[in-house]
């Protein structure tokens, strides 16, 4: 079965595809925020480096979120099309669980997080028991304070994703890993679809957000303004 993976959800963009368990190839960029015009292009290149075409793919993951609301919807909304096009099976994989799937030597806690803006992060906790990667805490929105107050009730706790950037103060309550494990990878969003899709949960992504949009949060805020 060949899986194509998209994420689109973070500051980077990654693509890849899977062939059973071989990982046939894999592009990704942590540069800039142009997913939108990056996402195709990089796509139609990595499926020609394989002599594939979209007809060959089988089986299609993407991140859903959390993250940021416009790659979320560049990557979903793509990943939705092309399954349409092709009358195959899209399987939505949360953004974290991916981020946390790419460090599978560990067998700690990992705290897989992104920027929420605003001093918090999105936040989700997993560990590997037996090689499966384990839920310990749901993705949730969470201030960078309390993410160091949760660190303390883990053995040996591993930070990965955006938190260790946005307040430094961070690493000395987490390990760290190497840079190119800290984003996510499409190649455990294939990994990922593979085991879900087995498991019967398959069918058109939904985009997962966790918190209000900023144009949300002022619109609202104006609302209530002229209301008084």
């Amino acid at each position: 079965m060949k899986i194509l993976g998209i994420d689109t959800s973070s500051a980077s963009l990654s693509l890849g595809v899977i062939d059973d368990n071989v990982l046939k190839g894999e592009f990704t960029l942590n540069h800039k925020l142009t997913h939108s015009e990056n996402l195709m292009p990089l796509m139609d290149n990595l499926l020609k480096s394989l002599d594939l075409t979209p007809k060959d793919i089988d089986l299609i993951g993407v991140s859903i979120g959390p993250g940021s609301f416009t790659g979320i919807r560049i990557g979903v909304s793509a990943a939705n099309a092309m399954a349409m096009g092709l009358s195959i099976d899209v399987v939505g994989i949360s953004s974290l669980e991916a981020m946390a799937y790419g460090v599978k030597y560990y067998d700690g806690a990992i705290f897989a997080t992104l920027d929420a803006q605003r001093e918090r992060v999105y936040r989700g906790i997993y560990t590997f028991q037996n090689g499966e990667l384990k839920c310990l805490k749901e993705p949730d929105v969470v201030e960078l304070e309390d993410l160091k107050k949760e660190a303390e009730s883990y053995d040996r706790p591993m930070i990965l994703g955006d938190a260790s950037l946005m307040d430094e103060d961070v690493l000395n309550y987490f390990k760290c890993p190497r840079a190119d494990e800290m984003i996510i990878k499409a190649s455990s969003v294939c990994h990922l679809a593979k085991k879900y899709h087995k498991e019967g949960k398959a069918g058109f992504a939904d985009p997962v957000y966790l918190r209000k949009s900023q144009a949300e949060i002022q619109f609202e805020a104006r609302n209530k303004t002229s209301e008084l």
